[in-house]
């Protein structure tokens, strides 16, 4: 049952359902749940406000002079939301769980280099890694959560543990007096999570005045909300990149020319203008021009001519018909429309399909058989998070079916690789690689944009583009829109 109305209760808006809220789990590797479980679990590490590793369930950590052996000390009198305690077996478990065939998910394979994990005492733990890797620590604070022995719900030691899912309804989380952590708890009693996935559906909730945290304010009306002192409104520091996959397995599109074809029919400028505003940018090449990995590759320009001459020499004609998907989840359905229309002008025949979320992820978008697929991709803790799971032929998130020897070795090398030079050379020939064989095609890449009412104080927005409540409060619910302030929210 749900609490006292009278208690005090944060309420959040997402931009969509999750289909599961299993912690580690492989239909909880989402936005949507990890925002959820973020709140409910924690793992050894976080990212801090400054986009810094700092220990969350550990209080310290260090690492051997090979970079193969990881310790860390927990903080002591830690307990689960259901009492039990929370030690260095415990955290053990979670990981020799994942390899013992007992729960399907995807970090399997990005803590493939785990060679042992040993319990030094009660409070210490060691992790032996077969060879370097330089993603383990990212990984550790991404979306790896440590929790007790239980499949149906999380049962973490965060801030907020679960109280009620209403599917298709909300989902309310209660305080948990026994958490411990780097950052304060939300000074809240509840937090309600609500859904909604179109724009009009997110800027009406928020002129109802009932919505306290927006996940995704629309760029086109945030400017309004907050001169009608509604919402203020911040950019994160995180871009998420929209991007075009090929069926690269099966059809036309298993040849690299007749996915370069797409690739030149598609105005990305004009794109990104009529979807983001002009406060996007477009992406040239496989990664953001502001990834710290980013490397410069040759620009495929928008050139239906040479699109149009691809597709002649390919043998692909209008008789050939593309099944086309995405998500219903905005901006998807604008970004399918336009795309639709520039390929369709240089002769393509393409059919359309939308999918509300959930199922499309990760059902229809991993094993739905369409020839092109719009998905947005939020920033990934390291490129070789990205990598192994996107681009290897094994890859969890690799929907497109993209297979190649050459990419393989060159993914499951450079993650082993200690010199930074020869790493970010490596880096450079997968992304060399990609953008002429291009088994994705990124189109533009925006800052997701959150939002926070005139009662909400301490909130700031993550780098991560996630929803973090540390420090959060709440003023009396019956604040006027008046006393509302665009500065001197944030801490």
């Amino acid at each position: 049952m749900e609490r006292d109305k009278k208690a005090r209760r944060l309420r959040v808006l997402l931009k969509h359902e999750t289909i599961a809220l299993v912690p580690n789990g492989f239909n909880s590797d989402s936005s949507s749940s990890t925002a959820i479980l973020r709140l409910t679990c924690q793992g050894l590490l976080k990212q801090d406000f400054d986009g810094k590793l700092v220990p969350d369930l550990a209080q310290s950590w260090s690492v051997s002079d090979d970079l193969r052996r990881y310790t860390f000390q927990l903080r002591k009198g830690l307990k689960f939301h259901n009492g039990n305690a929370c030690n260095a077996h415990k955290v053990a478990w979670n990981f020799t769980r994942l390899f013992n065939g007992g729960t399907d998910s995807l970090l399997t394979r990005d803590y493939q280099d785990i060679e042992a994990v040993n319990v030094l005492s009660e409070h210490e733990l060691e992790f032996v890694l077969k060879r370097p890797n330089s993603a383990f620590l990212p990984n550790l604070a991404w979306r790896t959560y440590i929790v007790d022995d239980t499949y149906d719900q999380p049962c973490g030691t965060g801030p907020l543990r679960l109280q009620t899912w209403q599917r298709g309804s909300h989902v309310l989380l209660s305080r948990f007096e026994g958490y411990q952590g780097v950052h304060a708890a939300p000074d809240v009693d509840e937090v309600r999570l609500e859904f909604a996935p179109g724009i009009e559906q997110r800027v009406a909730r928020i002129r109802q005045g009932d919505i306290d945290i927006v996940e995704s304010v629309p760029s086109s009306a945030a400017e309004a909300l907050a001169a009608e002192g509604l919402l203020h409104s911040a950019l994160t520091a995180s871009k998420h990149r929209s991007v075009m996959y090929f069926n690269c397995k099966k059809g036309a599109l298993t040849t690299p020319k007749v996915r370069l074809a797409l690739a030149h029919a598609i105005n990305r400028e004009a794109l990104m203008h009529t979807v983001t505003g002009g406060t996007g940018e477009v992406v040239d090449g496989m990664l953001a021009a502001s990834d710290p990995a980013f490397v410069a590759t040759p620009t495929i320009a928008y050139d239906p001519d040479r699109a149009r001459q691809l597709l002649k020499e390919a043998g692909v004609s209008s008789e050939h018909v593309f099944r086309m998907v995405t998500t219903n989840t905005a901006p998807f359905s604008q970004v399918a429309e336009q795309v639709g229309k520039d390929l369709r002008a240089i002769g393509l025949t393409v059919q359309f399909a939308g999918y509300d979320d959930p199922p499309w992820w990760p059902y229809m978008y991993l094993r739905g058989g369409w020839d092109i697929c719009l998905q947005g991709t939020p920033a990934r803790p390291h490129l070789d998070t990205l990598l192994v799971r996107e681009l290897h032929s094994q890859g969890g998130f690799n929907a497109g079916g993209y297979a190649c020897a050459e990419m393989d070795s060159l993914i499951d090398a450079v993650r082993g690789e200690v010199d930074a030079q020869k790493r970010q050379q490596a880096y450079a020939r997968i992304q060399h690689k990609v953008q002429v064989e291009l088994p994705f095609f990124s189109l533009f890449a925006m800052d997701n944009m959150v939002g926070w009412s005139p009662r909400v104080t301490g909130f700031t927005p993550h780098p991560s583009g996630g929803i973090d409540l540390s420090g959060v409060q709440i003023r009396d619910a019956n604040v006027s829109p008046s006393s509302f302030t665009t500065e001197g929210e944030r801490r």
